[in-house]
């Protein structure tokens, strides 16, 4: 029986945090890195594998640090955006457009 050593597998990246919170599963990781090859997380695994397993072009420590991988942050202002243009404290960064008057919609209190 033949066995290989194919080595470290090369990777773009790999990111220790103090605290790891996958989306799932659910749970804190501490002690754990997160693999990044070619822009996608490949791996989430304890940092004695993954000092085994690959070799990074870039080494981020990050000791002090929550990271979350896979979070896609949907937070968004899209009420805002039917604000826009309609601000009335003249702070505003397009000041020469003509102005339309204030926004009026209706139900809301202003």
């Amino acid at each position: 029986m033949f066995v290989y050593d194919l080595g470290m597998q090369t990777i773009d990246l790999r990111i220790d945090a103090a605290w790891i919170v996958p989306v799932e599963p659910a749970g804190t990781l501490t002690g754990h890195a997160l693999i990044v090859d070619a822009g996608k997380i490949v791996a989430v695994l304890s940092a004695s594998d993954a000092d085994a397993r690959f070799a990074p072009r870039e080494r981020v420590q990050l000791p002090e640090h929550v990271l979350i991988p896979g979070l896609v942050n949907a937070h968004t202002h899209s009420a805002m955006t039917l604000m826009r243009g309609r601000q009335r404290d003249g702070n505003h960064a397009n000041d020469d457009a003509p102005r339309r008057g204030p926004l009026r919609l209706p139900g809301l209190p202003w």
